[in-house]
């Protein structure tokens, strides 16, 4: 298949494909919420896992979540501890 993996040439029915990214929570870099995420909870990402580099202060995650909820209300939003 020339390099191309199964999911760049598999055709995945919609419903699925959103089924699927409603049991996903990634994490990602930064203190606000990056445009590819925000686009991925847009369409119906489960929600995000956040880490210690994420949060900086209380009003910071604050403006987070907000961000993250205003993406999709029904986000989960999970916080990593060790």
């Amino acid at each position: 298949m020339s390099g191309a993996s199964l999911a760049d040439t598999a055709v995945i029915d919609p419903d699925l494909r959103r089924s699927i990214a409603a049991t996903l929570l990634p994490g990602f870099l930064g203190t606000t919420l990056p445009a590819w995420l925000e686009g991925r909870l847009r369409g119906g990402l489960g929600g995000v896992c956040l880490f210690g580099q994420n949060i900086v202060s209380a009003d910071q995650l604050r403006t987070l979540t907000d961000a993250i909820y205003a993406a999709n209300p029904d986000a989960i939003v999970a916080i990593d501890e060790e």
